[in-house]
């Protein structure tokens, strides 16, 4: 985008005929970072809206217009909801929405991660789990599950294979922490923003070489829930955002592969990913697990069992950052207590996920919820089972977080980290 400087104390654009014209385009045609300036303004002929760029960390954000433009309310797409097994069944509540992705952790014993969507449905056939590569509903039956996804949250019940039968989700008085998403419904097959759609084409959803089978997508809140089959690959599958996804999760739910996690900002893009499984360093795939970076379309799958296998069926979780409810990004270690990283979102986080990637080292997650102040100090992990841990790694603030430790998971010298952040 070109600039021009007025440099005269003041200007005269007044007209009873003309109106002021500025730069327009589409979302995918938005100049980069490196050729935007702070207060630059542009129609987007995507969304309809006229934008402004406020720097790198946020990038374009729409202006507040009358009947286009409202601050999406986080706790109404996000939300963490804590409670008590009673070793039975139990009607969680507390979301405020209908989640499409709970996720569950027994705070106080070594249990599973379990995950369960909307798009493949709850019942004790169903869930996955992030610390292993089960198939989908492997001990599910046996070890409890999420027999429901409701109104304004779920259902746990127990298992049938004593002693574990209740140890995924609902142990007599052990406390659970449970996360969930709002995505884009589940009254049909293909749901985007609320409305079902019998086929990919009818939602838009089949712009990729292989289509989805199913999918469930919220545009507002930049998430994403995509079932697809492989057919061995290279291909590319559309996702339903209207910009690229920062932020890739895809597991196999009939082998029992890797959870792939691709972050944007790994260090040569697309060729690098991490294991949500595993706490293991980035590591160059060669473009056999991702064949290109995402757009605000696509996303380019490569030939690898983990996420194109000939007749494996998979789940892929995307989503993007949207200005004052999430926030996709990166930050450099400095291993000091006192030049310590302080990371802007522009909004008090409710929960973080932070990885190391240029060495080992495990994906912690915070919350404000089982940490209700500074320091947060009450951690889980996605790649293990462990029980909670306590220690002083972050604070929340206002408008983003700042880590308060020196441990290499966190904050190493130099060390290279990403993370994931949702808004209160």
């Amino acid at each position: 985008m070109s600039l021009t400087k007025i440099t005269t104390d003041s200007i005269d654009l007044s007209s009873n005929t003309n109106g002021l014209k500025i730069p327009k385009g589409t979302t995918a045609e938005r100049p980069a970072a490196v050729d935007s300036t702070v207060g630059e303004l542009r129609e987007n002929t995507t969304t309809g809206k006229m934008e402004i760029y406020i720097g790198t960390t946020v990038g374009w954000r729409a202006l507040q217009q009358t009947g286009q433009d409202v601050d999406i309310v986080p706790t109404n797409n996000f939300n963490t909801v804590l409670y008590e097994g009673n070793g039975t069944t139990k009607s969680i509540t507390g979301l405020n929405f209908q989640p499409d992705l709970t996720w569950v952790k027994d705070r106080d014993a070594a249990n599973d991660n379990l995950l369960v969507d909307s798009v493949n449905g709850a019942g004790s056939a169903k869930g996955l789990v992030s610390n292993a590569t089960y198939l989908e509903g492997a001990y599910t039956a046996g070890y409890g599950y999420i027999s429901s996804l409701n109104t304004n949250g779920f259902t746990v019940s127990q298992g049938s294979s004593a002693p574990f039968y209740a140890s995924y989700t609902n142990v007599l008085n052990d406390d659970y922490v449970s996360w969930s998403w709002k995505a884009g419904g589940n009254s049909n097959t293909f749901n985007i923003d609320g409305t079902g759609y019998t086929t990919a084409a009818a939602a838009g959803m089949n712009a990729g070489s292989i289509s989805p089978t199913k999918c469930s997508v919220n545009t507002e809140a930049g998430f994403s829930i995509i079932n697809y089959d492989g057919d061995g690959g290279p291909d590319d599958i559309s996702h339903g955002l209207t910009s690229a996804p920062e932020f890739v999760i895809i597991k196999s739910m009939s082998n029992a592969e890797g959870w792939l996690a691709w972050p944007k900002y790994g260090t040569t893009s697309y060729t690098y990913e991490l294991s949500l499984n595993s706490d293991a360093a980035e590591y160059n795939s060669a473009g056999n697990m991702f064949a290109g970076d995402t757009t605000a379309s696509l996303i380019f799958l490569g030939t690898d069992g983990w996420v194109n296998g000939t007749g494996q069926e998979y789940i892929c979780y995307a989503w993007h950052s949207v200005p004052n409810y999430s926030l996709i990004g990166s930050y450099t270690g400095t291993s000091s207590t006192t030049n310590v990283p302080k990371i802007y979102t522009g909004f008090l986080p409710a929960w973080i996920m932070v990885k190391r990637t240029d060495y080992a080292g495990d994906w912690n997650i915070v919350d404000n919820k089982r940490s209700t102040s500074n320091p947060r100090d009450l951690e889980l992990f996605a790649n293990t089972n462990v029980v909670e841990a306590t220690a002083n790694y972050v604070n929340f603030n206002d408008d983003g977080f700042q880590i308060q430790t020196t441990d290499a998971d966190w904050n190493a010298q130099n060390g290279d980290y990403i993370f994931m952040c949702f808004a209160s």
